[in-house]
């Protein structure tokens, strides 16, 4: 037997090779999420960036919309006040999309909306 084969044997044996190939495996796929989870923030920060004081909150709606579609699968996206106790609709993108009519006062029945605000957590 040969210096390289009893090498081999010993390497499968004790499962060094088998290691280093779940190692990098898991490196792999921890690589793929960072750059992933990368893109994500540098899309958020590239939002936050584009907001102008002299955008309307519709525009501002939709250029978070569009950015945000890039790495979330959304539909829609929505606005609503709270005032006096009460949630209220008040813009929503794209404008085909309107489920409500704006001004409507969100139910706190089974809603996510009240549920995020109750709550304070993403949802």
């Amino acid at each position: 037997m040969e210096v390289e084969d009893r090498q081999q044997m010993i390497n499968l044996l004790t499962g060094v090779q088998s290691s280093k190939k779940s190692y990098y495996n898991e490196l792999k796929k921890t690589v793929i999420e960072l750059k992933k989870k990368n893109m994500q923030l540098e899309i958020i920060n590239d939002v936050t960036k584009s907001f102008n004081v002299d955008m309307s909150i519709d525009e501002m709606l939709k250029n978070v919309f569009d950015k945000l579609q890039t790495i979330f699968p959304i539909e829609r996206i929505s606005l609503s006040m709270y005032e006096n106790e009460k949630l209220i609709l008040t813009n929503v993108y794209p404008p085909p999309s309107l489920y409500f009519p704006i001004g409507f006062e969100l139910s706190k029945e089974h809603s996510l909306y009240w549920k995020a605000v109750e709550s304070l957590e993403k949802i």
